[in-house]
């Protein structure tokens, strides 16, 4: 049963990835409105993080795989290859650096701002800065500097 709830959970965002790599403009604009989105929802869903976290810390210690998990990394795995597209788009329009290995670098781009910004979110009330810097902040300089990485 929690494998079903963490699928439904995960299920808006194939929804959304699909939507986004389908939008206009090029590989790069596309690539920004998907971690501006999800930029957006790291701030407004905390909810859906502290499950989606909880629940993959969980089935990662369980000793052995969790009934059903095969639909969970099925949808993980099918939400990885809507950036297919983008990733071929970016080569073909110039938008992505011809210089680096591009699929390596999206989906790194992908599963860096996702987790430090689940992370910096659920922690944000246990900060060790004295002088703290909002998790917003943080986030967006994150995501400039991943964006800036792969712009052409």
């Amino acid at each position: 049963m929690i494998v079903a709830a963490a699928v439904k959970n995960l299920q808006p965002t194939l929804e959304r990835f699909e939507q986004f790599v389908n939008e206009e403009g090029n590989a790069y604009e596309r690539l920004e409105i998907i971690l501006n989105h999800f930029f957006e929802m790291q701030l407004e869903r905390t909810d859906h993080a502290r499950f989606r976290e909880a629940f993959e810390s969980y089935a990662s210690f369980v000793a052995t795989p969790l009934p059903g998990i095969e639909t969970y990394i099925d949808v993980q795995r099918r939400i990885m290859q809507m950036l297919e597209p983008l990733i071929e788009d970016g080569k073909r329009d110039g938008s992505f650096r011809p210089d680096i290995d591009v699929k390596v670098t999206v989906v790194t781009i992908i599963n860096a701002f996702g987790t430090f910004g689940n992370n910096i979110m659920l922690k944000s009330h246990i900060s060790y800065l004295e002088n703290d810097i909002e998790p917003a902040v943080q986030i967006n300089a994150l995501k400039e500097m991943l964006l800036a990485s792969i712009r052409a």
